[in-house]
């Protein structure tokens, strides 16, 4: 019999901490490599697929305890008997698997959302033009729009970067004193470009536009934590956090087109918050996508990783 899902973090709280040389006031003592293939036989991992000095040196030189240890998670505890507490199933060999999977999973997603981004930055340009915009006074309107605070802080990044960015410091300062839309979208960081786009989705009364606003911030918070290296799938349990915003009808609408209908399985995976932003990478009407350029990466490939499957 096993605990619920809720208890399945609960060695977070009463870990099992083997010798150490630090203070007694740390709760969570440094241990050595050795002592950490310990302490995880002590929760019930296992060395059958990866032996104890394979999984010492995969600790010492390819992954640290705490991330490698985190696709725990994943796995239920018994919760009766002399093994209560211990995980099931669970091999050191299943928790490098995971560490692997995860690394490709953020290589894939971070190249779609940083080729999403480029796109949405082509889209405003497009459609700038269309509306036949001074791309000069439209920033000039921008910046107007934004809160003292926030034109400080975009200010004092650019003049930094101006002097710092390898990139596009020079840029920069050619056009710091008049930038017109154009290079403006390209020195933006992602977060104010956001702000950029929705700032025109309201200046030309676009609610599709506004609409892919809140599409964007979903790929915006993937990608940064993609770049940032952080794990994924360990985020991917019941219990994890849960979204707590409506699911954007052009999302459901792209994995419906996907193949990946409504269904309970459906809506029980995407109440997951790092699933439901997964799900914003399945490609849609192609509107931030061009011929030749997307990432070759599958519907059914997205949902898989999401947990997502067709019926």
């Amino acid at each position: 019999m096993f605990e619920d899902e809720v208890s399945r973090d609960k060695d977070e709280r009463d870990d099992i901490v083997l010798g150490s040389c630090l203070p007694i006031s740390h709760s969570k003592p440094t241990l050595t490599v050795v002592q950490q293939i310990e302490h995880l036989k002590t929760q019930g991992v296992t060395f059958e697929y990866c032996s104890e000095e394979e999984a010492g040196d995969y600790l010492s030189t390819a992954n640290s305890y705490l991330r490698t240890r985190s696709y725990r998670k994943l796995y239920p505890r018994r919760l009766e008997g002399v093994r209560k507490g211990e995980y099931v199933n669970l091999d050191f060999g299943s928790l490098v698997a995971l560490a692997s999977l995860d690394r490709q999973m953020r290589a894939t997603f971070l190249t779609i959302s940083v080729d999403i981004e480029h796109f949405a930055k082509m889209e405003v340009l497009r459609m700038a033009e269309d509306k036949d915009e001074d791309g000069y006074e439209l920033v000039e309107s921008f910046f107007s729009s934004l809160s003292r605070r926030q034109r400080k802080a975009v200010d004092s990044t650019l003049t930094r970067r101006a002097c710092d960015d390898e990139y596009a410091g020079a840029l920069i300062m050619h056009y710091r004193d008049e930038m017109p839309l154009w290079v403006l979208v390209e020195v933006l960081d992602f977060g104010m470009f956001l702000t950029l786009y929705k700032f025109c989705a309201n200046r030309w009364n676009d609610a599709a536009m506004g609409q892919r606003h809140y599409v964007l911030k979903d790929v915006k918070a993937l990608r940064n934590a993609c770049a940032h290296n952080h794990c994924i799938i360990n985020g991917l349990s019941p219990v994890s956090e849960r979204r707590e915003y409506e699911m954007n009808a052009l999302i459901t609408d792209s994995l419906n087109a996907a193949g990946l209908g409504r269904s309970k399985s459906r809506r029980s995976k995407l109440q997951n918050l790092r699933v439901a932003q997964i799900a914003v990478l399945t490609p849609g009407d192609n509107r931030h996508q061009a011929p030749g350029d997307s990432v070759h990466f599958q519907p059914d490939d997205i949902g898989q990783c999401a947990g997502i499957r067709k019926c």
